[in-house]
């Protein structure tokens, strides 16, 4: 499936899309993923999985609150300050299901490497990545027709980490963490740090806490 410009949105088996810079297959040199979902913690629930450290934005049984709740570039960029990373199993395992809606759109996340140079683009220079852009993106985007994106992107366009989303079939509505690595695992996806930008609150909530990464405050 291709989108609004040159991102892939690849289906990975029944239930997830990984939106990366090539057809079928991870971003070249690629290591790290977002996944990009609702979640909810699967109580008691543990998976072991070797050769993965995952990222979260926030503290167990809370729920994230704007802005990273919506801002999806600014995670990609590196924006927010991880709360907790897990290098080793067991990690606890979640509920994921399906996020995007008017917050974050499929045609959205189909420019997604035009938004992140942009972001990158207006920061002050000592605070940009040392990384060039991503000749993969800048390839995709050379034969643009807006001349704007293809100049953004071939100055800014670093890539750093895909994107996973979890897809709604049928009465099929959510999906484990666990099931998630290994489907990607099976289907070729082989990310070695896996970002959570996903709520970790009790699947049943009451009351649960807020968190706010650019805040690190819970309430």
């Amino acid at each position: 499936m291709k989108c609004s410009r040159n991102i892939f949105a690849n289906r990975v088996g029944e239930y997830v899309y990984a939106w990366t810079l090539a057809e079928g297959k991870p971003s070249s040199g690629v290591r790290a993923c977002v996944i990009s979902t609702h979640g909810a913690r699967f109580h008691g629930g543990y998976f072991s999985w070797p050769n993965v450290e995952l990222v979260f934005y926030g503290p167990e049984g809370a729920s994230l609150v704007q802005p990273i709740s919506t801002d999806i570039i600014g995670v990609l960029t590196e924006t927010y300050p991880n709360y907790e990373t897990m290098k080793r199993g067991p990690y606890p395992d979640y509920f994921l299901s399906k996020y995007q809606g008017p917050d974050e759109t499929y045609e959205f996340l189909g420019d997604l490497p035009v938004h992140v140079a942009h972001r990158y683009s207006i920061r002050r220079p000592e605070e940009r990545p040392a990384s060039p852009p991503h000749p993969e993106a800048v390839a995709l985007y050379a034969d643009s027709g807006i001349p704007a994106y293809k100049d953004l992107v071939s100055r800014h366009g670093v890539w750093t980490m895909d994107v996973i989303t979890v897809r709604r079939r049928g009465l099929k509505v959510a999906t484990r963490l666990s099931t998630l690595i290994k489907t990607l695992h099976r289907h070729g996806y082989h990310y070695h740090t896996i970002h959570c930008d996903f709520c970790r609150s009790p699947l049943l909530p009451f009351r649960e806490p807020s968190y706010s990464p650019r805040r690190r405050h819970t309430f």
